[in-house]
């Protein structure tokens, strides 16, 4: 895209978005505002490893509560939700482990959801807020596809971004 060409090219550019896949995928610094404050800067890196949380499993199940005992039992740290189980901590190649622990105990689930943090994941947690689709405060619903606010500064060779 233009934006990638010029900040490849050295350009400081300044990008405000609602889109955090967006920011994550173009930013090389970013900067997180709420009512017009800044609450955060680094690189999408810096913010998702400081800010993040840790990558998750997220199964869903009939058996929440038995299948955490049978993860716990297995060494995983899980949390037993209302029709979900969390697994948090986990890498890619501990998915197995956490299916035959499951298998091992009878327990049946429909879908497993592996994630990793993301710069949303860190808007929440610093801000404890969520834009709604239409880009505006949703304080009455907080939608699992929503995504947050901030300002973003791509500036691929220069090393520093605007502030």
């Amino acid at each position: 895209s233009l934006l990638e060409e010029l900040a490849d090219g050295g350009t400081t550019i300044v990008l405000t978005s609602h889109s955090m896949t967006e920011i994550q995928r173009l930013a090389d610094r970013v900067g997180l505002l709420q009512d017009g404050q800044l609450v955060a800067v680094g690189t999408p890196t810096e913010l998702i490893e400081s800010h993040g949380g840790t990558r998750r499993l997220v199964i869903d199940t009939d058996q929440p509560a038995a299948a955490a005992d049978a993860l716990g039992e297995a060494g995983f740290d899980a949390t037993a939700e209302t029709t979900t189980v969390v697994v948090t901590a986990v890498s890619p190649v501990e998915i197995g482990d956490a299916v035959a622990a499951l298998s091992t105990a009878g327990i049946e689930y429909g879908s497993l959801t592996w994630s990793e943090p993301s710069l949303e994941d860190v808007y929440l947690q610093l801000t404890g807020e969520q834009f709604a689709e239409s880009g505006g405060l949703d304080t009455a619903t907080v939608s699992a596809e929503a995504t947050a606010t901030d300002a973003a500064t791509p500036a691929a060779n220069s090393g520093e971004g605007a502030r």
